[in-house]
């Protein structure tokens, strides 16, 4: 939260998620940032000092920061970044679903303050001020809070709003999906729309969900579906799936690997802290296994209270799965035979991993591994994108490209789960280069 910044729909700044948001650092005046008249957002002396007590390795608020499930997941550089890493905006306090671990919806109007809807000329404004700061780059804008971000009317305009003042920003939303379709899903340059699904049948998926409808969800993911199949958007849909002990079946995993496959959805599955938790996945590894038989193209992850060891969490990790997303829709094309996609996922994909401009990137896929595979050795920086691309080369037939390419997989993740089966594929590689029947892996 120290490059970063989090604004609830009514203006307040929390310290970041999780018990931070009982901690108000300050609240954004609207009348003075519609005048453009507001004090900085970014460096406001609450959260420079925040930074100050980090970079000295104490605990600025020791009573929250000892029960922060977030905290020490990132790093603390400066005390006056220039850079901001995730402008975390709560476009809405309400909601119309009671799930256990969330605020009650009658109970919301009474614990805040309104508005309980930000408003457009806000957030505009915010960007603005942002903008006259000197923040002229922001990573990732994530739509999410303690409410619905679909709830507020103006959340495809304010998306627009986003891609007009940071054309790169990844913008990302996360919603229960209870909704209709909408246009601006496809059409305001949203990256990433997850969709919070827990389960494939109705009767497990309400247990949690409290007063959503599951075919509501499926309708949406459909409608996106066939709507994605006439338009150049880029938008990605995750359908992410928290494993209860209700909703841990062979047969449901196995419905919702079948189902997101159908409606073309990216499948993860999330293992959780919170009461009702699986007890029949109690690790990644045995979960992992499981997966590989019924659910072989689904990713998984954990909430950050399970999570160990300090990371990138809100941006590295999610800029290595739409990569490798679009990577492994780009093989499946390849498979297919259908080069052509293949190749426009390509090279979407390199856009965000390793970041080569695609203005400069070369015109069919083996050209465009030889043409850049030493820079995309030199800098990408998540193992998944030199796995999927290793596997693109198979397919291509470029097996010398498959040969570095792996071998740098190796070597950016030496605890790869799947580290033996990549040295075999390495044997036979380096054994016949013109072996015709590799398998990918």
């Amino acid at each position: 939260m120290c490059d970063s910044l989090y604004v609830k729909a009514n203006g307040e700044l929390p310290c970041w998620d999780d018990v931070g948001e009982a901690l108000i650092l300050r609240t954004v005046d609207e009348p003075a940032l519609l005048m453009q008249q507001e004090s900085p957002l970014f460096d406001f002396p609450a959260l420079v000092k925040i930074r100050q007590a980090f970079l000295a390795g104490s605990n600025p608020h020791q009573h929250l920061c000892s029960h922060c499930a977030v905290r020490g997941h990132g790093l603390v550089t400066s005390l006056y970044p220039k850079i901001m890493r995730v402008l975390h905006i709560e476009p809405s306090y309400l909601c119309q679903l009671a799930c256990p671990q969330c605020v009650e919806p009658q109970s919301r109007r009474h614990l805040k303050k309104p508005p309980y809807n930000m408003s457009l000329s806000f957030y505009q404004a915010l960007l603005q001020q942002l903008h006259k700061e000197g923040i002229l780059t922001i990573r990732l804008v994530h739509f999410e809070g303690r409410g619905e971000p679909l709830l507020n009317k103006n959340l495809g305009q304010m998306i627009g709003c986003t891609k007009e003042y940071y054309p790169n920003a990844f913008t990302k939303v996360t919603s229960h999906g209870n909704f209709p379709f909408q246009a601006w899903m496809l059409e305001s340059g949203l990256d990433l729309l997850r969709l919070s699904v827990d389960g494939a049948f109705e009767e497990s998926y309400v247990k949690y969900r409290i007063g959503g409808h599951l075919p509501k969800v499926f309708e949406l993911m459909r409608t996106i579906r066939d709507h994605k199949r006439y338009s150049n958007s880029r938008l990605r849909v995750e359908w992410k799936y928290i494993l209860f002990e209700w909703n841990d079946s062979d047969e449901e995993i196995g419905a919702a690997a079948r189902l997101a496959d159908e409606l073309e959805v990216d499948l993860r599955f999330c293992l959780t802290h919170s009461p009702g938790k699986s007890t029949r996945f109690h690790n990644m590894a045995v979960l992992r296994d499981t997966l590989a038989v019924l659910a072989p193209h689904a990713t998984l992850s954990l909430t950050f209270q399970l999570k160990s060891e300090p990371n990138d969490a809100d941006i590295g990790h999610l800029i290595a799965e739409h990569s490798e997303a679009l990577l492994l829709s780009a093989l499946r094309h390849f498979r297919g035979g259908e080069t052509q996609a293949g190749q426009a996922g390509l090279i979407e994909a390199l856009t965000f991993d390793p970041g080569l401009p695609a203005t400069q990137l070369a015109i069919g896929v083996d050209n465009l591994l030889k043409a850049h595979l030493q820079p995309i050795l030199s800098t990408a920086k998540y193992p998944s994108t030199l796995s999927a691309l290793a596997n693109i080369a198979l397919v291509v037939n470029n097996w010398k490209a498959a040969e570095q390419l792996f071998q740098g997989y190796l070597k950016l993740a030496p605890q790869a789960p799947d580290r033996n089966k990549v040295e075999q594929k390495l044997l036979e590689l380096k054994a016949n280069y013109h072996y015709q029947d590799f398998d990918t892996i």
